[in-house]
């Protein structure tokens, strides 16, 4: 049995084999047919062909990022009342002073301001009253007097008289100016010298009085006056 099955192996195998020989020799004498290949046309470029770019190596540079604001978280302090600018007083712009100032009125006596108003002036020679004669002439107790001066004429036929008086109190001001009046009352004159006594004046400054009979220089000594004590 064993003996049938290899001779039947055997014999299909040759019989397989002799087919496929046949086979072989059939389709090798068939021409081989190789497909056409279209290989399409270049065209001719007249561009010059592109450059490779270089690609740039440079680093970047460092972008500088924003500064960010911190939000500011403190709390807005309460405003306070505008308060209006005062008004400035304009500065006054100070007197000019003159090349020899004046003394202040409070360091003058009498005597020194009698002297100041006549220095310019021709008088003719006087009587200086003591404190007797200004109380019989003018009725002054020279008590309430800080300092006084008072000239009256050697002769009758002159007129001219000067007096300056500084009371130690403002309230005595009227009493030398009723002292004055009185003087005046009993003067006795001739007509020659009406024209002077009745141009006399009299001026007061604070607690100084001034008294001046002089026909032609009594506008002079008043200016004068005026001038010094301010």
């Amino acid at each position: 049995m064993k003996k049938h099955f290899i001779m039947l192996f055997t014999i299909l195998s040759i019989g397989g084999v002799l087919l496929t020989g046949c086979g072989s020799e059939k389709t090798s004498d068939l021409p081989e047919q190789t497909p056409a290949i279209e290989t399409p046309a270049l065209e001719q470029s007249t561009s010059k062909p592109p450059t490779e770019e270089v690609p740039n190596t440079a680093q970047p540079e460092a972008s500088t990022k924003p500064q960010t604001s911190k939000p500011n978280t403190s709390k807005p302090e309460a405003s306070k009342p505008i308060t209006k600018p005062e008004k400035t007083q304009p500065i006054p712009t100070p007197e000019a002073t003159p090349e020899t100032p004046l003394p202040e009125v409070s360091s003058l006596s009498a005597s020194e301001i009698y002297d100041k108003v006549l220095s310019d002036l021709e008088i003719p020679r006087q009587n200086t009253l003591d404190d007797t004669m200004l109380k019989d002439w003018y009725g002054i107790d020279a008590s309430i007097l800080k300092s006084y001066k008072v000239t009256m004429p050697l002769m009758s036929s002159q007129i001219n008289e000067y007096a300056v008086f500084e009371v130690k109190d403002s309230k005595d001001v009227q009493t030398v100016l009723d002292g004055i009046e009185k003087r005046t009352e009993g003067m006795f004159l001739y007509p020659s010298l009406q024209e002077a006594f009745d141009a006399r004046q009299t001026v007061t400054k604070g607690n100084y009085i001034l008294f001046v009979i002089d026909g032609e220089a009594v506008d002079t000594i008043v200016k004068n006056f005026n001038a010094l004590i301010k």
